[in-house]
């Protein structure tokens, strides 16, 4: 308990000032396009919180019938930090939920021409 206390005030100081680009906003977007049939709903910069601090917060949230299952992050200049990925995973294993993590080149997306049949990503967790 004093472990998982000591994470929370680490996480409330804040990392980074959010300021997105228009590719990473538009492939956003577009990926959205791409999923809302694979899902029941998508949701852009979902808060995920814990203690009073929000622990991450992805660019798509991917929900099915039965709840959560895919996290998309869109990268561009930069993967997925180590740290982000631990919190993911950390608050996943807490809440004993089986999501599957991916990222997605942001130019790779803008660069195609139509929906792809099949999406170039990585999964992360």
């Amino acid at each position: 308990m004093i472990y998982l206390q000591l994470i929370i005030q680490i996480m409330k100081k804040p990392r980074f000032k959010p300021n997105e680009s228009y590719l990473h906003l538009h492939a956003k977007r577009v990926l959205t396009s791409w999923l809302a049939y694979d899902y029941i709903r998508i949701v852009e910069e979902e808060k995920f919180c814990m203690g009073g601090c929000i622990w991450f917060t992805p660019d798509l949230s991917c929900y099915n019938e039965k709840g959560l299952a895919d996290i998309y992050e869109i990268v561009n200049t930069n993967d997925v930090d180590v740290f982000k990925q631990w919190r993911i995973n950390l608050y996943l294993e807490l809440h004993k939920w089986d999501v599957n993590v991916y990222t997605i080149d942001a130019n790779w997306i803008m660069r195609q021409t139509a929906p792809p049949q099949s999406i170039n990503m990585l999964k992360i967790l």
